[in-house]
């Protein structure tokens, strides 16, 4: 149950991802961002009221189908900043999903132990309510309809997601995304038993498991910011994304030889740092590359294939642990970044350098 329940929400923003990037490019990003918020808001408290484990799989099958927050904000990003400042703002959102999704757990753990899970599923529930008040009342969009505008074609999410994926480069950066959820997310359903492996106990394992993902989270988030800033300041977007992969896939064969959670501690949080240079980077390929008209059904393609890698990952690694063993797990993450660092190496190139180079390609 709790594997279904867990992975039934990333099945589903799997297939709806990109049906909502697409829509946001014909109705607007603000009003997918508000739609996703209110949604989350009322199904996190719809999940208070459960009494089963299947009615809670409902639910969570609602919020992967409905919600996407994260993506249809950074359409809006996308779509209102301008091109040179672009790698910063996206590098900017990155930080503040590593930084909420390092905080969260930790905060949710504590608030479970003290107040009980009702009340932790209460609180997630306002902070949603917040940020859609929030970006209801004081985010502007200029947003002109498709319909509106003159020789523009009668658009769907088949006729968008084919001229996205037309683009080799498009598609080889969204494989990118895709790749990098799953060599993050491999380890995921393994890293307690690893930990209770190199010294923890069956009490402390999963709050050092946590500590495990925040130190890479709060990495990733400092990282991503800076390579965002670097990267409009002075270019060189294939070679920072070539670097950042290479060191992850490096990175991840050392993992499978520790001795003591420290060690961990250490290459975890270092392959932080190139995780967060890796979607920073790739999430501004794929909007510069990426006419302006068509940066939502570009970011909701990503986001699907980003549900779908963590969705993989989280599958593979249970089923490699079990077959190959724990330390396996580390190698193949290793392998399958290589791959990719490969790919981008041969099949990236710098993004246009203008709106009208996109629009030319």
């Amino acid at each position: 149950w709790s594997s279904d329940v867990c992975s039934s929400d990333l099945v589903a923003a799997t297939i709806f991802a990109p049906l909502w990037g697409s829509v946001s490019d014909r109705y607007g990003r603000k009003m997918m961002v508000v739609r996703a918020m209110g949604c989350g808001a009322l199904l996190i408290c719809l999940m208070i009221f459960v009494q089963n484990p299947g009615e809670l799989l409902v639910i969570r099958i609602l919020q992967g189908a409905l919600t996407g927050s994260v993506a249809a904000s950074m359409a809006l990003v996308a779509a209102t900043v301008p091109r040179e400042r672009l790698g910063f703002a996206m590098g900017l959102m990155q930080t503040a999903l590593f930084t909420g999704g390092s905080i969260g757990p930790l905060v949710g753990g504590q608030m479970d132990v003290r107040f009980g899970f009702q009340a932790t599923f209460l609180t997630a529930a306002l902070l949603l309510v917040v940020a859609t008040v929030i970006v209801t009342v004081y985010v502007e969009e200029q947003f002109i309809p498709a319909a509106a505008q003159r020789d523009t074609p009668r658009r769907s999410l088949g006729t968008d997601a084919r001229a996205i994926l037309r683009d080799r480069q498009l598609a080889l950066v969204i494989v990118v995304v895709c790749a990098v959820q799953f060599g993050g997310q491999i380890v995921a359903p393994i890293l307690p038993v690893f930990v209770q492996a190199l010294g923890g106990t069956t009490r402390n394992a999963a709050a050092l498991a946590g500590n495990v993902f925040s130190i890479a989270g709060l990495c990733s988030a400092v990282t991503a910011v800076l390579v965002g800033r670097f990267m409009d300041r002075r270019g060189h977007f294939r070679a920072v994304l070539i670097a950042a992969t290479l060191a992850s896939a490096l990175l991840n064969v050392p993992q499978s030889f520790v001795t003591n959670i420290d060690q961990l501690y250490v290459l975890r949080g270092l392959e932080g740092l190139a995780l967060g240079g890796m979607l920073a980077t790739s999430t501004t390929l794929l909007s510069l590359g990426t006419p302006p008209a068509w940066r939502g059904a570009a970011i909701g393609l990503s986001a699907g294939a980003n549900a779908a890698g963590q969705a993989l990952g989280q599958l593979s690694g249970s089923v490699v642990a079990s077959t190959l063993g724990i330390r396996t797990v580390f190698l193949c993450t290793a392998c399958v970044l290589a791959l990719v660092c490969t790919a981008v190496t041969l099949g990236i190139k710098e993004p246009p350098t203008s709106e009208n180079e996109v629009h030319t390609t």
